[in-house]
């Protein structure tokens, strides 16, 4: 997992990550998505893992992937 932290202006809003994400922009999801890691519910964490690990694997970033989903 994403050990960075993310600035305290970044919120949790998943549609926005997916839409980045869709659009190419997979740094801008990240960012989103590791800050539901890190101060989002139990449930927003697991989902932020786990969408972590999905963009990095398709990045090529396997040891990155395989982080996230142990953190999950």
């Amino acid at each position: 997992m994403a050990t960075t932290p993310v600035p305290s202006d970044v919120t949790v809003d998943f549609e926005l990550a997916e839409k980045l994400h869709y659009e190419g922009d997979y740094e801008g999801a990240l960012t989103i998505y590791t800050a539901a890691a890190q101060k989002g519910t139990a449930d927003e964490k697991q989902r932020g893992l786990l969408a972590m690990a999905r963009i990095q694997a398709e990045r090529g970033d396997n040891s990155g992937a395989e982080a996230s989903l142990e953190a999950f």
